[in-house]
């Protein structure tokens, strides 16, 4: 809550340990950069790609801690933001539009998976490339946890040694937890062949797909991969267009 204005303050403001998240993620990231310079001798400043929405004023918000705090002392040029549009809201009962009190629809942000898409449209891939890198590991601003012990090191290790194009690390499932599951899709195309992709389906359609809750086996939790803490993204200049059907897949989900 905005102690001046009594708002709502968006995810990225929250305080956690005495700073807030986004300041939070950015030292996260500046020790792992002094960590590359202690063992290689070599200062490596990483380009910064955020999307924000118009909720909450959450992009001006961004925007003015960002130059409060003068860019966290990587120059503007080493940051990309961009906003993502709102998307119109319909009533979960009787599927009609929702309408605010100016006769405007209710628009709401379309998601973390919009990320893809916008990244692609917006030239985020490019200005990336344009920066000399290959890979992206993309983070939630509000998963504190994510980046404990070596878990994301590793993860964008193993994915730029080995060449992948996308990975994900999951943790179990606990039975009750409010969190969505990654799950395969299976679509049979024009051609009549097979495609396969990864999505997440949100605790709130259990139901509706028919997912039941796990249960514990000889004292042991049965294992059901939950929501995605982070994803790693390689990308070399002639993979954009990986890049830009994987935006394409979610739009077709």
């Amino acid at each position: 809550m905005d102690s001046d204005t009594g708002e709502s303050l968006p995810a990225a403001l929250l305080p956690y340990c005495g700073r807030s998240l986004l300041e939070g993620l950015m030292r996260d990231l500046q020790a792992r950069e002094f960590l590359h310079f202690k063992i290689f001798g070599k200062q490596c400043i990483t380009p910064v790609a955020v999307m924000t929405s118009s909720v909450k004023n959450n992009h001006e918000h961004i925007v003015a801690i960002c130059e409060r705090l003068e860019w966290f002392g990587r120059g503007r040029e080493n940051f990309r933001l961009f906003e993502q549009p709102l998307v119109p809201v319909v009533n979960a009962e009787d599927g009609k539009w929702l309408i605010s009190e100016s006769l405007l629809p209710v628009g709401k942000p379309g998601g973390h998976g919009a990320i893809w898409k916008l990244a692609c449209d917006r030239g985020v891939f490019e200005w990336l490339y344009r920066h000399g890198r290959k890979g992206a590991t993309v983070r939630q601003v509000s998963n504190v946890v994510a980046a404990t012990d070596l878990t994301l090191m590793a993860l964008a290790g193993i994915g730029l040694r080995h060449n992948k194009k996308l990975g994900f690390a999951s943790c179990e499932r606990r039975p009750g937890a409010t969190e969505g599951v990654n799950v395969l899709i299976e679509k049979q195309n024009l051609d009549g062949l097979w495609e396969y992709g990864i999505t997440c389906i949100e605790y709130t359609e259990f139901e509706k797909y028919g997912i039941s809750e796990p249960t514990a086996t000889n004292g042991r939790l049965a294992i059901q991969q939950i929501q995605t803490f982070y994803m790693l993204t390689c990308k070399q200049r002639r993979k954009l267009d990986h890049a830009k059907m994987l935006a394409a897949y979610q739009e077709s989900c």
